[in-house]
C-alpha cells in the first residue's frame, strides 16, 4: 500500500514539475522575444 502511495505521489510531483518547467520556459521565451523587439 505505501509503495503505491509513494509512486502516485512521485508521479504527481513529476507531472507538476514538468508543468512548472514548461511555464517557466514559456515565460523566458516570451521575455526574450519582448527584449528582442524592444531593443530593435
Amino acid at each position: 500500500m505505501p509503495v503505491n502511495l509513494n509512486q502516485d505521489t512521485f508521479l504527481r510531483l513529476s507531472h507538476w514539475t514538468v508543468k512548472l518547467g514548461n511555464i517557466i520556459n514559456s515565460d523566458r521565451l516570451a521575455n526574450a522575444c519582448l527584449n528582442f523587439i524592444l531593443i530593435n
